[in-house]
């Protein structure tokens, strides 16, 4: 007989066979492996230590052991995380994007605790990516955004608010090298619309973020994001347009605010408290016309500051818009500056 040979709709209506298929490499690996990896290593290093230091196994490396215990208990929470399935069918690339929220809602811990499951599931991913036993795309991307995230947790001083922007991005795809102004804006519209936070709060957020990587000199890693500080609103008055007086007036009040009023404040408060005051004189001075201002005394007057809100919420046409909650926002700053009783204000 001769050969018989299909045509192409006969060959579309075939079954084809898993073996058929030529199989890709693929990278998949299971909580379950994971373990038996991470406790292998461990266990290898306590014995290790317990023979050279004739001690008990607990006393050999304490350290390797108090970590050991961690990471069993947070397999265990894993498993809570990813709806109980077995260790075994839970894939390690469902870990990666775990935030301390998700920690927080699906274990019902406290933030505190959630931190912590949050260090125990990045050390387990440390584990399987050593050696290139393990990776995936949200693991390399999360990789990526490592030195930025370093930069903002080791400098002084600032909010630890802006790290959330990396947080946000690794989430939602972006690599540094990707990392844009839409992107930024984004993030913006997510903490207010989503997240019920203030756009004053978001925008101090991102001041903080292009400060403190900008420093670092990190500007390489985001070269579709450029890390000069953005100059304050033109709603405000500018440090070069205020008198000596003035600025060191405000400089003084943001002191007292963080360390010397009755309820001390972080230094992102004390920050948005000096920008609502250089609002404030900045409405006194290009929309009344009150020049050489040398004091907050002389704006912060019920005159001024009925004026001032809906001046806020309007503002130019092409110009800068506050939202009502964030009007609220800074309008609070004022009150709560009034309330503690700074001695410039004592009787407003």
């Amino acid at each position: 007989m001769g050969a018989t040979f299909l045509d192409k709709e006969s060959m579309s209506a075939c079954q084809v066979l898993p073996f058929v298929n030529n199989p890709q490499p693929t990278s998949r690996r299971t909580l379950a492996e994971l373990r038996e990896r991470v406790d292998t290593r461990l266990t290898k290093r306590i014995e290790e230590a317990s023979r050279q230091k004739n001690a008990k196994i607990r006393e050999g490396d304490s350290a390797a052991f108090e970590e050991r215990s961690a990471l069993r208990a947070a397999f265990r929470h894993l498993v809570t995380m990813c709806g109980d399935r077995p260790l075994e069918l839970i894939d390690v690339a469902e870990i990666v994007d775990f935030t301390t929220e998700d920690f927080e809602q699906k274990l019902d811990i406290s933030h505190r605790h959630a931190i912590k499951q949050g260090w125990a599931r990045t050390k387990l991913l440390k584990y399987a990516a050593a050696e290139g036993w393990w990776t995936c795309e949200a693991w390399q991307r999360w990789e990526a955004w490592s030195p930025i995230r370093a930069a903002l947790t080791s400098s002084e001083g600032g909010s630890v608010g802006c790290q959330g922007i990396v947080t946000w991005a690794i989430r939602n795809g972006w690599w540094p090298a990707t990392f844009s102004q839409k992107a930024m804006e984004a993030w913006i519209l997510w903490m207010v619309r989503d997240q019920r936070r203030s756009l004053q709060t978001a925008d101090q957020e991102e001041w903080y973020f292009r400060l403190k990587l900008n420093d670092a000199g990190l500007q390489g890693l985001l070269p579709n994001f450029p890390l000069a500080r953005k100059s304050p609103p033109s709603h405000c008055l500018s440090r070069k347009s205020m008198r000596p007086e003035l600025l060191n007036e405000i400089s003084g009040i943001t002191n007292w605010k963080m360390y010397d009023c009755e309820f001390p404040s972080r230094q992102v408060s004390a920050d948005n408290l000096s920008a609502v005051l250089k609002a404030i004189c900045g409405y006194a001075t290009f929309e009344l016309g009150i020049c050489g201002i040398t004091t907050v005394k002389q704006v912060i007057i019920e005159e001024i500051i009925v004026g001032f809100i809906p001046w806020l919420h309007h503002g130019r046409e092409d110009d800068w818009t506050a939202t009502w909650s964030s009007i609220r926002t800074m309008l609070g700053y004022v009150h709560a500056l009034i309330q503690h009783k700074h001695p410039l204000l004592a009787g407003k």
